[in-house]
């Protein structure tokens, strides 16, 4: 017998996931049971990184609200964030309570018994009144082989283009006797493989340990079978010391996702990302170099203010020396109270911006066959993650997808495969 039904939703970064992975754990603790169909909860943890991501938060919610007329819907994120900071009228979009980014920083949690203090607080008061007397078939959805774990929250970064800082505020990090604990926990529910995830957890700094300190720490401490990392800042490979653990330990997976977001000098500048192109190519060359097998994906922002034709081919030239395995394509978005607005740049027209996102998408499809077919019929590392019409899917420990023909039996099980695109 469920005392009550949820329904949690993500937009954005893979730290939303995290935390909603966090949160789904705490409310099967408090005798919650995933129902999308009928849901007394709803916990929709927003987006604002752009403008078409808020729109769609706001979306999402009025849409929830039509489906579930008498489901407590709870907005949570960057986006609930932003609307109270604005006085945004949010309760029209059909929402109860708007709970901002409460509950997210891990500060919240020094000196806390169990990875749950914050989410005790914060989501306790709404649980009496969801309990339900209708009983729902238990679904095991935590049983994942794969889960993020949120260890960092906060940028002290401010990039002219991001309002994520003025949202989620100042770096802080997750102990790291946590991290281990929630580690142990996946690995008792038979999760296969953890991404270490946060706004920026390249700045993950708890008593001695930095970022490299604490994946020695993970593999050390844990038999967890694959560790792999969420976005980072490229600083972050500078010292060399994420290589050097690839090198020596193949748990520590050999894709990482480095955020660009422009190849030209003068954009990097204007934007404040602390780094030039010609670092950001010595630093992802020396992983190849080292480890043969490694892939890197990117972020690229299309049409920044000031971006002329020169800026452009620039970035497209350094895609192509580098040969990411995938982008993720941004046209520019103004966000408010960035540093963006000071800077009085000239905008680049929407045809434009349209015309070099489509490029961009050309480039991107042809690096992915370029990548499909270097690989093809090599042994490769698979964990199957799902299981559906005679066909298993899973990523490879470098992230290329996997898509064939096997058992169900398979699912959660990592297995050396004669790899093969996967069927377009």
């Amino acid at each position: 017998m469920s005392l009550f039904s949820y329904f949690l939703v993500n937009l954005g970064c893979r730290l939303n996931q995290a935390e909603l992975t966090q949160l789904e754990s705490f409310l099967q603790k408090e005798g919650g049971t995933f129902n999308k169909q009928q849901p007394n909860l709803i916990v929709i943890n927003t987006c604002a990184v752009t403008i078409k991501a808020e729109r769609k938060s706001r979306g999402l919610v009025r849409h929830l609200r039509r489906q579930h007329p008498k489901a407590t819907i709870i907005l949570w994120g960057c986006a609930a964030e932003k609307w109270l900071q604005e006085g945004y009228n949010w309760k029209k979009l059909g929402a109860n309570y708007n709970l901002g980014n409460q509950g997210k920083n891990p500060s919240h949690q020094i000196g806390a018994k169990n990875p749950f203090s914050s989410f005790d607080q914060l989501f306790s008061p709404f649980i009496p009144h969801l309990f339900s007397s209708t009983s729902f078939k238990k679904k095991h959805y935590l049983k994942r082989p794969r889960r993020f774990l949120k260890i960092q929250d906060g940028c002290n970064h401010f990039c002219s283009y991001c309002l994520i800082p003025y949202l989620r505020h100042r770096s802080t990090s997750k102990s790291a006797r946590l991290i281990l604990q929630e580690i142990d926990s996946a690995l008792k529910d038979g999760v296969q493989e953890i991404i270490l995830s946060g706004v920026d957890i390249a700045d993950y700094r708890w008593e001695y340990l930095d970022l490299a300190k604490l994946i020695n720490l993970v593999l050390g401490k844990t038999s967890l079978p694959r560790l792999r990392l969420g976005s980072i800042n490229p600083p972050a490979l500078a010292n060399g010391q994420l290589a050097e653990i690839m090198v020596k330990n193949t748990r520590f997976l050999p894709h990482l996702h480095i955020s660009l977001q422009s190849g030209s000098n003068k954009i990097l500048k204007l934007m404040k990302r602390g780094y030039s192109r010609q670092e950001y190519l010595e630093w992802v060359e020396d992983i190849q170099k080292k480890v043969p097998s490694f892939l890197v994906s990117t972020d690229i922002i299309v049409g920044f203010p000031g971006e002329e034709e020169t800026d452009f081919t620039k970035t497209v030239e350094l895609i192509k020396k580098i040969k990411f395995s995938k982008l993720h394509i941004f046209p520019f978005s103004f966000r408010p109270h960035t540093l963006i607005n000071q800077l009085n740049l000239p905008a680049v027209p929407q045809p434009i911006i349209k015309e070099r996102v489509q490029f961009l998408q050309q480039l991107n499809n042809q690096l992915r066959h370029y990548w499909f077919s270097y690989y093809q019929s090599k042994t490769l590392s698979v964990l199957w993650e799902s299981y559906r019409d005679g066909f298993l899917s899973g990523w490879t420990e470098n992230y290329l997808p996997c898509r064939q023909r096997g058992r169900k039996d398979k699912v959660n099980q990592i297995e050396k495969i004669n790899w093969q695109p996967p069927q377009e």
